[in-house]
């Protein structure tokens, strides 16, 4: 129950994140995207998105559950920052970097879901607005 209080309320913050990030692209505060979008990878991971982006996948994997045990939370964070980061990254024409930050984040939230399969359809509904 706190785990499942922990996940959802990390990743409400993130679409709060994600939420502000699509706003100032909307407004072409493309690099102001981008900065917000760092600040809430270091807030709510304490990682930079671009360490997130470049480190190895098993070693970024390590640095998000420090225990034994998948920290589906906070990699199902930095799958979806990393993703939006992607889309800003697009949106500034850094295409090459945009397709790798996006296909890193896929595979994170691709990871989380594995190990937790029933956050998907509450992941689902709660992006659904984003979607629209």
């Amino acid at each position: 129950m706190i785990r499942e209080d922990f996940l959802l309320r990390l990743i409400r913050q993130v679409i709060v994140a994600l939420v502000g990030s699509r706003r100032q692209r909307q407004e072409a505060a493309l690099e102001q995207a981008l900065d917000a979008l760092d600040t809430s990878g270091r807030s709510l991971l304490g990682l930079d998105l671009g360490l997130v982006a470049r480190l190895p996948l098993p070693t970024l994997l390590a640095l998000l559950s420090p225990g034994e045990e998948l920290d589906v939370a906070r990699v199902l964070a930095a799958g979806l920052l990393l993703r939006e980061r992607g889309e800003a990254l697009a949106a500034l024409g850094r295409g090459e970097e945009a397709l790798a930050q996006a296909h890193r984040g896929q595979a994170l939230v691709d990871r989380a879901l594995a190990a937790d399969p029933s956050l998907a359809a509450e992941l689902q509904d709660l992006l659904a607005p984003l979607e629209g």
